[in-house]
């Protein structure tokens, strides 16, 4: 069956030919083969694939007695218009094959260096559907690094790619910035109101006890307890904000059932709520020890989570991701370790039972586990008494094989671990950025409102945008055009405009090198708009120096090895013209002319005789 369909494509088949649709359940009066395939009551994944990746094959079916399909060559005709059926059915029915679909939408139309630049139709309804497109299964969370997630995902394909960067341009990084500066907001005013306070004072009672005290604030006895108190205040304020307005409001209201499936969302309802409830040790007396062991442990979360903010950048998610990934290597590893810490802590114990360091079984683990990062003090823990020389001589053994068995032999095997797990979380680096990008967007879609975002998109930045991203021309300009490379992603949208033809002669050079130094003549130009460094740009212009000259050479080359040529034969002919007779010198003359013509007229094409 799937060599029929190759066949017949093969030899010019219409694959938005339209039939009326008797047997399949679709709502679809009338069906193109894709259709036919999608809605058959057993798909062959094979043959949708050959029709998805052959052009037109994604236009939606109509009556031919109304209107006959036209006939276009590849890579010619109208561009491609949405059909949100075919995807719906496609995630439904072969959701790997979606890559396939979206390339009907990326018009490919030249490389530097290496580069592939596209020209992104439909752009406004992609972003329309993205949340379909990168989370079919409807499941998309805060935390998007599980294996499974990117496996069934196509969000590194430059369609997607290019509406991801638009949504973040339009709206998404003012909201991540607005609230990424509220927090850091809350965070500041968190280290003010505690480092300005000073230190703990350890008292003795009346009864001889030793009591801690620590300076209240609330007492308002000066202007760093006024200046503590506003601090502590406001911070106590955007936590509230932060936990009733976006954690519950915004994001937990918006998909109850998700928002707990994501560690992120534990983390920050834990931190705002630990945050609150230091608010009455604050004012009552006596409970000074159980205030600062809260707010001990809030300095740590706080700036954990401050990390989340960052899984949005290419760069930091890689090292968060990695970071969160060594926690399920370590806890294997762990359960492991935990066996042979009690094993020797146990043997330790029973083996000086009391003597010495080793007063209880916590303590000889204690000393056990210092002794892994290299905490050892032989004379004071293993050898700290002459008369138990057999102990201590079990003591060293002990010691011998403890150091080979975890510090030899189990640390080095978590280092291979750890490594084996970043090689892999590095190489889905790309996807787990833009999984993460995509996640944020979709929450902050949901906070703004989808009315809201769509007439964003009517809005004078966001049609700039999507100009940026296409501009329809007819499919039959075949011939080079000029592109200028966006900085919105890094698989390149362009515009075009039909350039002149360069005439071609003898010896004319230009037609090879140009192209070369015109795509990296505008790609300085767009890393010039990007602000990139020093010294990318000192790179590119060495590179664009070095295409110049080489087009200077061989125009110049070319240039001399005719008029040698054209001495060769005046010199042959004067020789022959000296012997000869009037109709031979006759010649030689008009050689010459045609000599000094050729000079001429390349003395005007150069540029200096222009200049």
């Amino acid at each position: 069956m799937t060599d029929i369909c190759l066949f017949l494509i093969a030899h010019g088949a219409d694959v938005t030919a339209s039939c009326q649709n008797l047997e399949t359940p679709s709502k679809e009066v009338w069906h193109t083969p894709l259709y036919t395939a999608l809605w058959s009551p057993t798909p062959k994944y094979e043959i949708i694939e050959i029709l998805l990746s052959t052009p037109q094959s994604i236009a939606k079916p109509r009556n031919p007695k109304l209107s006959r399909s036209a006939r276009y060559e590849p890579g010619q005709g109208p561009d491609t218009k949405w059909n949100g059926v075919v995807l719906e059915q496609l995630l439904k029915i072969h959701a790997a094959a979606l890559p396939l679909f979206l390339d009907h939408y990326a018009v490919e139309v030249n490389r530097i260096n290496g580069e592939k630049v596209y020209r992104f139709v439909e752009v406004f309804e992609i972003c329309d559907h993205l949340e379909q497109i990168v989370n079919p299964t409807g499941t998309l969370t805060p935390s998007l690094s599980s294996k499974k997630t990117i496996k069934n995902s196509a969000v590194t394909h430059p369609v997607v790619r290019n509406a991801i960067h638009l949504k973040w341009e339009l709206f998404g990084s003012t909201t991540h910035r607005k609230q990424l500066s509220l927090y850091v907001l809350m965070v500041t005013f968190f280290y003010l109101s505690n480092l300005l306070l000073p230190k703990i004072e350890v008292v003795t009672n009346e009864n001889g006890k030793r009591e801690e005290s620590t300076h209240k604030w609330i007492e308002f006895d000066s202007v760093v307890d006024y200046f503590v108190g506003v601090t502590k205040v406001c911070c106590w304020g955007l936590a509230v904000y932060h936990l009733l307005y976006v954690e519950f409001f915004k994001e937990w209201r918006s998909n109850p059932k998700q928002y707990w499936r994501s560690v992120w969302n534990f983390l920050d309802v834990f931190t705002y709520v630990l945050m609150l409830g230091t608010i009455p040790f604050e004012v009552v007396n006596g409970h000074d020890t159980q205030r600062e062991c809260m707010l001990s442990l809030l300095s740590i979360l706080l700036c954990v989570n401050l990390m989340q903010a960052l899984l949005v950048s290419s760069y930091f998610s890689v090292l968060i991701f990695t970071f969160a990934r060594m926690f399920k290597v370590v806890a294997r590893f762990l359960f492991q370790y935990l066996l042979l810490l009690l094993g020797f802590s146990g043997g330790l114990f029973l083996l000086y039972h009391g003597a010495g360091p080793y007063t209880d079984f916590f303590s000889a683990m204690r000393i056990v586990f210092l002794t892994t990062f290299g905490e050892l003090n032989y004379g004071d823990n293993y050898s700290f008494d002459d008369r138990l020389r057999a102990r201590n001589y079990l003591a060293f053994l002990l010691l011998t094989a403890y150091v080979l068995v975890v510090i030899v032999v189990a640390m080095n095997l978590l280092i291979a671990l750890m490594t084996s797990e970043y090689e892999k979380v590095r190489a889905q680096a790309k996807e787990l950025s833009l999984l993460e990008l995509a996640g944020a967007l979709h929450r902050y879609e949901q906070w703004i409102g989808y009315s809201v975002v769509r007439k964003l998109y009517t809005t004078p930045k966001g049609q700039e945008l999507i100009n940026d991203c296409v501009l329809h021309v007819s499919g039959s300009a075949q011939q080079r055009r000029n592109f200028n490379r966006r900085g919105l992603t890094s698989s390149m949208s362009t515009s075009f405009s039909d350039s002149m033809a360069v005439p071609t002669g003898r010896f004319d050079v230009l037609g090879t090198q140009r192209s070369k130094i015109d795509a990296m003549h505008f790609s300085l130009l767009s890393k010039t708009n990007a602000s990139v460094d020093g010294a990318e740009m000192a790179t590119i212009t060495e590179a664009i120096t070095t295409q110049v000259m080489k087009h200077v050479h061989e125009e110049v080359e070319a240039l001399r090895m005719q008029v040698t040529t054209e001495l060769q034969d005046v010199r042959e002919l004067l020789e022959t013209a000296h012997n000869g007779s009037a109709q031979a010198q006759k010649d030689v003359a008009s050689k010459l002319s045609d000599v000094l013509k050729l000079l001429v007229a390349k003395d005007e094409k150069s540029p200096r005789s222009r200049q």
